[in-house]
């Protein structure tokens, strides 16, 4: 069963009053979100901090969930306004800690070594490509799911993934990696 439909079915039970499924739906979707989070800005702690604050939100608004939407790309929404409700209170810019994610994309598997290349890289890249790019590779989320997250349309962020990709093996080029 599709991981979309799972956890729809989820909250689904616990709007029904099975509060106990709560910390299965946490479990089920933690990961994800807390990799999503440590990619945008660097910090392990705070990427604790802000995924905890994730999952606080999600659940004190358990109601606004509608199951015809995606509920990976309505969480990762959550996640998304919390990371901007952070940095407009803190007034930072994102930093990239750990870039594995290149790592297993096929364009770059055992050509990238040096992490800080790819960070540095990375940070290159327009924020709208840098934002699809980590979407798609760090939360693992389909590129319509990108679309509701970022309030474009589908076409819009396989562009920004694909020059993003480009522009990263350009980039990377010219450090002489790929």
């Amino acid at each position: 069963m599709n991981g979309n439909i799972q956890n729809a079915l989820l909250v689904r039970r616990i709007k029904n009053g099975e509060n106990e499924l709560t910390k299965e739906l946490i479990i089920k979707n933690y990961e994800r979100v807390y990799k999503y989070l440590h990619y945008k800005t660097g910090d392990e702690h705070l990427a604790y901090d802000l995924t905890q604050e994730t999952f606080l939100h999600l659940l004190t608004g358990i109601g606004n969930y509608y199951e015809k939407a995606h509920f990976n790309a309505y969480l990762m929404r959550i996640a998304h306004n919390v990371l901007i409700d952070y940095w407009k209170l803190r007034k930072e810019a994102s930093s990239i800690e750990d870039i594995e994610f290149l790592l297993q994309m096929n364009t770059f598997e055992d050509a990238v070594s040096d992490k800080d290349v790819l960070r540095r890289a990375l940070m290159k890249l327009p924020a709208e490509q840098r934002e699809a790019v980590l979407l798609k590779f760090v939360a693992g989320l389909k590129s319509r799911e990108i679309a509701e997250i970022t309030n474009t349309n589908v076409s819009t962020v396989k562009s920004r993934i694909h020059l993003g990709k480009e522009k990263l093996k350009i980039i990377l080029k010219e450090e002489g990696i790929v």
